[in-house]
């Protein structure tokens, strides 16, 4: 059981000063089943409703998760007055209950793990408390087993070790416990046979932990760097995961640590229930994977009060709860979250600068790759949504095709040095395919806007779209070799279970990738002046092309970059052949990671809307209805 602060234990260490009175102290005389109003003293300060039901001097509750109960009061013990021993204490239940497997949505190991590291927990956490804070070596967690006991500190590269500070934590209470069943525990503990298809890494390989970091947190941070890392931003390879990674080492209990866990959090949840080892969350808005969610919501919230403005940490972590949103059913609503990035770039000065793309290319990696991803959010989010982008005389600065010089970096010379950001790195989607999106969504809102006032020129239509065309048409970028950096040091010694690196795609395929947007690009356009109607022979055209391409790229998780160009082929087309085909290359994939399922489902309703009662049909009609918060990224 865990033990009240500074008790002594074969768990924790009694050398704790917190000076924790005894039981006798705390507890009043035998009371009837209502023990008390507010419940015992463990449950209280887990937050959590309490049985009142006394057995042996503790709660029903606590005997159930074999925690030490502190029984009732009326009067609060002193030794909790104290926030740092409170949270601790705290820290040490989650730890065992981590351990047991009883926290909803924890990343776990095998059982038989799990079953082998207990000895190694529980000298963990003796050193854990006799330290008061981190232990120095590292621990295997039954719960969620990824590091091993026998290692020694974290290395940042010859620096000291980051310092562990109580007041900097954000975690103020902790995420809804599971009900647990003994009696299907123990047998599941007696089942050799038992396995979990996402495997842990061998026990004698390594992750370095992160000074400051609850153990939940570690686990699930290690996590999404073994597994989730791979299915968000499939492009980005190791550049967004060191980017992520060195935000994460800034401040490993900051938002973006908290937007990672969640993420890892639902993953695994996710990962289960499509392979039948867990039934449906009935209550999602309980998980650990929505606390994390919650909390690091909240530290955006309350970081910008605090520094009167948010930075690229804050960002990044936004950008990470966005994809949270479309992992977990498009639920949530994204838009504050991409408001938080908009907003941002107009702090960097990029939307006043004489030089927005120098200075750009001049800024940090992080920076940089946080302003693409916002750029690239905001313009696909303008097509879900049609609505024109916020700085769109930006990003025609940026993405559209100006003098070598407005694009290279200070210090140098090389006259054939690429200018472009080169989006399709990243995205897949070619500079000059982005700009000719967020165009095309102008275009839409001016048509909108025009129609209700009743004074449409379909002539001035068509030469505003004549106008894209020609612009995209005149300028086919080359797609660069892809230089992959390596992986950040820690995380390549981190030889993890499902961490094989990422293949970084040929040029050929992402010639492929780039075409096909090039001509969902078109296809966008031709929807926008024509309205939805598939038999208009250029919609037709445009559909057929890209569906021509697709089936030139064999099916891989590079089908998960084509969200976009999949669901507008698909809606906008009358052929049965080519819908089966579309419907495939979703289907190819696992529909329980992303949005894949949800977009395919909104296909199938156009396609039921078209089939049933004829003529045009618009798709984000049917999306605002089925689905309002799925974005196709």
């Amino acid at each position: 059981m865990v033990p009240a602060p500074g008790r002594a234990s074969p768990a924790l260490s009694s050398s704790s000063s917190r000076g924790t009175p005894s039981n006798s102290t705390v507890d009043l005389p035998q009371r009837t089943p209502s023990a008390g109003k507010g419940g015992c003293w463990t449950c209280r300060l887990r937050r959590k409703k309490c049985d009142e039901e006394r057995e042996g001097g503790s709660c029903r509750t606590c005997r159930r998760l074999t925690i030490e109960c502190l029984g009732w009061g009326a009067k609060r013990p002193e030794w909790m007055r104290d926030k740092q021993a409170v949270e601790q204490y705290k820290s040490d239940i989650k730890a065992k209950l981590t351990r047991a497997g009883l926290i909803r949505g924890q990343p776990r190991t095998s059982l038989a793990a799990a079953r082998s590291s207990t000895t190694r927990s529980n000298s963990f956490d003796q050193s854990m408390n006799g330290l008061g804070g981190p232990s120095h070596n590292f621990h295997q967690l039954p719960g969620a087993s990824y590091s091993d006991s026998n290692l020694a500190s974290m290395d940042f590269g010859g620096g000291p070790m980051f310092q562990y500070s109580p007041q900097s934590s954000s975690v103020h209470s902790e995420p809804n416990m599971l009900d647990f069943d003994m009696n299907l525990f123990a047998a599941a503990h007696n089942s050799e046979g038992f396995d979990f298809a996402v495997r842990p890494p061998s026990p004698v390989n390594h992750f370095p932990l992160l000074a400051g970091q609850t153990s939940i947190q570690e686990s699930h941070v290690m996590y999404f760097f073994e597994h989730v890392r791979k299915t968000n931003f499939r492009l980005t390879g190791n550049t967004l995961t060191n980017v992520t990674y060195s935000l994460i080492v800034q401040d490993p209990r900051g938002a973006v640590t908290n937007a990672v866990c969640a993420l890892s959090s639902l993953h695994f949840t996710r990962m289960r229930v499509a392979q039948g080892l867990e039934a449906p969350d009935p209550n999602p808005e309980h998980s650990t994977a929505q606390y994390f969610h919650d909390e690091a919501f909240f530290q955006l919230a309350s970081g910008k009060q605090t520094k009167g403005c948010h930075d690229e940490n804050d960002v990044l972590a936004a950008i990470y709860l966005i994809c949270y949103s479309q992992m977990s059913g498009h639920t949530a609503d994204w838009q504050p979250l991409l408001t938080i990035a908009i907003d941002w770039i107009a702090q960097t000065g990029l939307t006043t600068d004489e030089n927005p793309k120098l200075t750009l290319l001049n800024m940090s990696a992080s920076r940089q790759l946080v302003v693409k991803l916002t750029m690239w959010i905001e313009i696909f989010s303008g097509f879900t949504a049609a609505r024109p982008t916020k700085y769109m005389q930006l990003y025609k600065r940026l993405l559209g095709d100006e003098a070598t010089f407005w694009g290279r970096s200070q210090g140098s010379s090389s006259e054939m040095e690429p200018s472009g950001l080169h989006m399709e790195s990243l995205t897949g989607c070619p500079d000059e395919v982005m700009l000719c999106l967020a165009e095309v969504s102008h275009l839409a809102q001016w048509k909108m806007m025009e129609q209700r006032k009743g004074s449409l020129s379909y002539r001035e239509l068509i030469r505003r779209a004549d106008e894209i065309e020609q612009r995209l048409q005149s300028r086919k970028s080359r797609a660069m070799p892809r230089e992959e950096p390596p992986l950040h040091p820690n995380l390549l010694h981190a030889t993890m279970g499902d961490s094989s690196p990422l293949a970084s795609p040929t040029e050929e395929v992402m010639r492929l990738v780039g075409n096909i947007f090039r001509e969902t690009a078109i296809l966008y356009l031709h929807t926008t002046v024509n309205d939805m109607q598939p038999a208009v022979p250029e919609i037709s055209a445009g559909v057929k092309n890209v569906v021509q391409l697709l089936q030139q790229l064999a099916p891989s998780e590079i089908d998960r970059v084509l969200v976009l160009p999949i669901c507008l082929s698909g809606c906008m087309s009358d052929d049965s052949t080519q819908r089966d085909v579309l419907k495939a290359r979703l289907q190819a994939q696992d529909e329980s990671i992303g949005n894949l399922s949800r977009t395919r489902l909104l296909m199938e309703a156009v396609w039921q809307k078209r089939d049933t009662r004829g003529g045009a049909i618009d798709w984000r009609e049917t999306l605002r209805e089925r689905c309002p918060n799925l974005l196709l990224i």
